[in-house]
């Protein structure tokens, strides 16, 4: 290590980072995440906590022909596979007006690629914990919400995933900057828009 690698100061996002054991829809799951201070980029992730014994059963599957490898691998760049069945991808907005603010790039999830057999595949309600709680926290940092309700192969065709989103507290608030819509499409969610904290609240008692 050099000088000045030694003197590097440390990743703020470091000390931010948690993981935890959750409940979803009455299974278990692991909660990586961050929670930081300010708007900033950063990725949750959920993941299923015994890959290790499923991960030769999901193997055969591929190897059978049950599932495509090609879909499979290209889980990877969402952070899904091998394990993680959910991940919200979150990046710094700064509208015009100054508002602490982040955008939403995507919702995932997929837990097709699991063996039956475990009780994973094809579960329900990770999506919902993921936003639910990331809501939450723009509830307690007073950050505004953007994104873009368009389907990219989740479980919800297009209709029902914009009125998941109405569900959540987002709302169409007429026309957004280019720089803003560009990025994150033309829905909003304001501080404070009603929406169920049960997950989020669970997590800050165990911090």
């Amino acid at each position: 290590m050099t000088s000045d690698e030694g003197s590097k100061p440390p990743d703020p996002q470091e000390a931010l980072k948690f993981t935890r054991q959750v409940i979803i829809n009455n299974l278990p799951y692991i909660f990586e995440s961050v929670t930081p201070e300010f708007p900033s980029d950063f990725l949750w992730v959920v993941k299923v906590p015994n890959w290790e014994e499923q991960k030769q059963k999901a193997e055969e599957m591929v190897r059978e022909g049950k599932i495509d490898n090609r879909w499979v691998e290209s889980l990877k760049g969402l952070a899904l596979g091998e394990g993680a069945v959910g991940s919200i991808r979150v990046s710094q907005v700064e509208p015009k007006d100054g508002a602490p603010s982040i955008g939403i790039s995507r919702v995932q999830t997929a837990t097709a690629y699991l063996p039956e057999e475990f009780g994973y595949n094809n579960a329900k309600g990770v999506g919902s914990f993921l936003l639910d709680n990331l809501c939450a926290l723009a509830d307690d940092r007073n950050w505004r919400i953007y994104l873009e309700p368009v389907e990219r192969g989740g479980g919800l065709p297009q209709y029902q995933l914009y009125s998941w989103y109405l569900r959540k507290g987002f709302k169409n608030e007429g026309e957004l900057p280019e720089e803003i819509r560009h990025r994150f499409g033309g829905m909003i969610r304001q501080p404070g828009a009603p929406i169920s904290r049960r997950g989020y609240k669970k997590l800050e008692r165990r911090r």
